[in-house]
């Protein structure tokens, strides 16, 4: 091996890849950024043109981790670009998920590359692709209570549900309910319906530790995945389990809330260090989490984003009374949420309403029955303003479609948000929505979103709805915005992100695993095995 080169792991050059229904393929490392967004059309090109056929016979892919290696280092002299080679690879990969292939080798089978002068003539690698290398793995999933869902992370785990591969076998805790019956996801999904006392704050401290006990105990699991960090301690719990790796999802900040007390905090507090350290994988949905992390955490973490569920225009939900409640259907401004709370700003958008002189009704919707102070004080302001409608209850997903799709203009004025399900519901269902500039909600529209306002501020969010309510334009930029985010949200390419990251966890140790439960790659694995590569000629 060359000593005069940086030596760089195999999959530093791992890139996140986001691939839409038109097969573009957009890349957010620097490396892959100089290759350009690929689409489906181009990659057939590359792959059916006479230089690849003519290489494909000699190259070597490991099977423990998909390091690309070369058998003659003439290769190098036959491509333009060295680094493109380790982007087809991976995207080919990706490309066979959406098409529901249970195999994503690029390459022919070989004898996985070891020490020795494959390894030390490589000169390429393709990252950790995404693909189905391990059939019928048994994961967990832990942190939800109720489906279907309303809101918040158990949403976000049933639409995972519905787009994970049929080549696992998929695990899911949740709290039993006479009243609630999970659906039908097909026979590689499975429940356990595990009881919990009453009690708003020791329920569900009981119903997770009961998780983490059966998971321990009975389950027989390749991979746990843990959402929420509120379960940092119970992931010690489980790490006692031999052969078990940990994925964990941050959905937010919990300690940060208002409503917590001191106690409250410093328990979320020690329970997020403890799930940074016991989680072998962590990832995040909202980027600005990972941003704030010190560099030393951030190798175990990755951004997988939330995904939007496409809603055809022609195709209506279940009927809701508009009569009922005196509203008429397209000349409504809309607040919905989930568990209404300070943090979802509803003061701040009565502030503006009442004193704004508006003539479409305002309409809000969301379970009050969770901070009972706040919710009082947000139904005395509502009683104040004879133009607000209240619906004090949690809408089924069709029901609410419903009532987003007739609505003028759909306010979400959150204070704070790890990466909003209902923001990104509005937005498939073709209805402009006036937003606060927080960072989350920035990832999601742009900087240039012409509907923002300031965050906490009423006299701007104000004026900025009076703009969206008057100006022609909205349903162009409404239109556009959903363009853009069903480009970069689409659930299929996130629920194999997350496939891809359970594959890597579960590997056998020594044999590619993505961790060694630190943050970093085992030395004994083949993912250690070093390039001599110069980065700059790859760039």
């Amino acid at each position: 091996m060359k000593t005069g080169k940086r030596a760089i792991p195999c999959d530093a050059f791992t890139g996140s890849f986001m691939i839409n229904q038109a097969r573009t393929v957009y890349s957010c490392h620097p490396l892959l950024l100089s290759a350009g967004n690929l689409g489906k059309d181009t990659l057939d090109s590359i792959l059916s043109s006479p230089t690849t056929r003519k290489l494909l016979p000699v190259v070597q892919s490991c099977d423990a981790c998909w390091e690309v290696c070369t058998a003659r280092s003439g290769i190098r002299a036959s491509l333009p670009k060295i680094g493109l080679w380790a982007v087809w690879n991976k995207l080919l990969a990706h490309l066979r998920i959406l098409d529901g292939m249970k195999s994503s080798r690029l390459f022919p089978q070989t004898a996985p590359v070891g020490p020795g002068p494959a390894s030390r003539n490589a000169c390429v690698r393709g990252g950790n692709a995404i693909g189905f290398r391990r059939p019928n793995m048994n994961i967990a999933i832990l942190g939800i209570k109720k489906l279907p869902a309303f809101a918040g992370a158990d949403r976000v785990v049933e639409r995972l549900l519905q787009h994970y591969p049929s080549g696992h076998q998929f695990t899911v805790y949740l709290l039993k309910d006479p009243d609630t019956k999970p659906p039908e996801l097909g026979p590689h999904i499975r429940y356990v319906l595990l009881p919990a006392p009453r009690g708003k704050h020791l329920r569900p401290f009981v119903f997770f530790l009961l998780c983490a006990l059966h998971c321990l105990w009975i389950g027989r699991y390749d991979v746990a995945h843990v959402h929420h960090s509120d379960l940092g301690l119970f992931c010690l719990l489980l790490r006692l389990k031999p052969g078990l790796k940990i994925v964990g999802t941050f959905h937010g900040d919990p300690y940060t809330l208002k409503k917590w007390g001191g106690f409250a905090r410093t328990y979320l507090r020690l329970s997020e260090r403890s799930f940074v350290r016991y989680c072998h994988v962590l990832t995040s949905v909202a980027g600005s989490k990972i941003r704030s992390l010190p560099p030393a955490a951030v190798r175990k973490f990755h951004h997988v984003p939330n995904g939007m569920e496409m809603m055809p225009p022609d195709i209506r939900g279940a009927p809701f009374d508009f009569n009922a409640q005196g509203l008429k259907p397209g000349d409504y401004i809309l607040f919905a949420c989930g568990r209404l709370e300070s943090i979802k700003g509803l003061h701040h958008l009565l502030d503006a309403y009442i004193d704004g002189y508006f003539a479409e009704k305002l309409l809000v919707v969301g379970d009050f029955s969770h901070d009972a102070e706040y919710s009082s004080r947000m139904l005395e302001a509502c009683r104040r303003s004879p133009m607000t409608v209240v619906k004090q209850e949690l809408l089924s997903m069709a029901v609410l479609a419903e009532v987003i799709r007739n609505c003028k203009v759909f306010v979400f004025p959150s204070e704070q948000e790890a990466m909003s399900m209902m923001l990104l519901e509005v937005i498939s269902c073709r209805r402009p929505v006036v937003c606060s500039d927080i960072e989350e909600n920035l990832d999601v529209v742009g900087r240039d979103y012409p509907y923002l306002f300031r965050s906490g501020d009423s006299a701007d969010l104000r004026r900025v709805l009076h703009l969206a309510l008057s100006e022609a334009r909205v349903g162009p930029v409404a239109e556009a915005l959903l363009a853009t985010c069903a480009l970069r949200f689409d659930w299929r390419v996130i629920a194999g992100i997350y496939v891809s990251l359970y594959e890597r966890a579960g590997m056998p140790s020594g044999s590619g695993s993505v961790t060694d439960g630190r943050g970093s790659i085992p030395r004994s694995s083949p993912c250690s095995l070093l390039c001599t590569t110069d980065k700059k000629k790859l760039l």
